[in-house]
């Protein structure tokens, strides 16, 4: 099997990995059919084939409610890897499942969980030295910020650990398809571009009069939208946020060394706190 474009960074990491020092985290984003979750099941396969002596743990939200729960799956359903559905108000149960012997660990659509709380989440297990693969949009229908990817691409990955997916525009007139590069998601209702104040999360398949397709930047259309969207609006980060971060980021070395189990049902506490 071809080795897949993970980070060589990442790689080496995985293949030597130890508690002794913080984890590594990549990122995988783009728009819907971007082939993220083909991705993801990929590197999985790859990382259980080549590396030494790999241990992972993969999780999707329970709210996806998608033919494919238990497993993550591309859209063909050719490529799938079993994890665990939990919460995606409380991705802090990842750590009720989490051993010294996790290598790494892999949430998928990302955006379906708590912001604050998956960020709050990948900056432990980074600190305690779990390596991590996030992966899911990072702009919802309106083409804004959704969920903690853009968060811990910023603040948790280093080097060349972001990996941007594009898919191909899929907007269709006279019968020609467009065909560019698309960073984007279009949602129709009933056939027609969705309102701007509609509902930020529908699950693909819900809902019969919904549907979802890439998009280039182009052939984006917001219904009332009253303004052009502000990639970079973001809400403060809550005061638990800041306590957990800032407390994680200023460990040395040597402290990092004694993170255990401990302070992972510690941080679980405060983590789930977040609202």
């Amino acid at each position: 099997m071809r080795s897949p474009p993970l980070s060589s960074q990442f790689i080496d990491a995985i293949s030597n990995h130890t508690h002794m020092e913080p984890g590594r985290v990549e990122v995988l984003f783009g728009p819907m059919r971007s082939g993220k979750s083909q991705r993801l099941a990929q590197y999985i396969s790859w990382l259980e084939q080549y590396a030494r002596e790999t241990n992972y743990l993969a999780f999707r939200p329970a709210e996806d409610t998608r033919d494919t729960a238990g497993y993550i799956a591309s859209n063909d359903e050719n490529t799938t890897v079993p994890c665990y559905m939990i919460s995606g108000e409380e991705p802090e149960q990842a750590f009720e499942y989490v051993t010294p012997d996790t290598t790494f660990v892999v949430f998928d659509e990302a955006e379906m969980f708590s912001r604050f709380k998956l960020f709050s989440v990948a900056a432990t297990l980074k600190a305690c030295g779990y390596h991590g693969i996030y992966s899911g949009l990072d702009l919802d229908y309106r083409g804004e910020q959704w969920g903690p990817i853009i968060d811990i691409s910023h603040w948790l990955v280093e080097g060349d650990g972001r990996h941007h997916l594009l898919a191909r525009c899929d907007y269709q007139e006279n019968g020609e398809r467009c065909g560019r590069p698309a960073p984007r998601t279009q949602r129709l209702r009933n056939g027609e571009p969705e309102e701007y104040h509609a509902e930020q999360m529908i699950v693909e398949g819900s809902q019969e009069n919904i549907a979802y397709y890439p998009v280039c930047s182009i052939h984006h259309h917001i219904n009332n939208a009253p303004r052009e969207p502000d990639l970079a609006r973001a809400p403060p980060w809550p005061d638990e946020v800041e306590q957990i971060y800032g407390e994680l980021r200023n460990l040395s070395l040597p402290e990092l060394d004694t993170l255990g189990s401990e302070d992972l049902q510690r941080f679980q506490q405060t983590i789930a706190q977040i609202q």
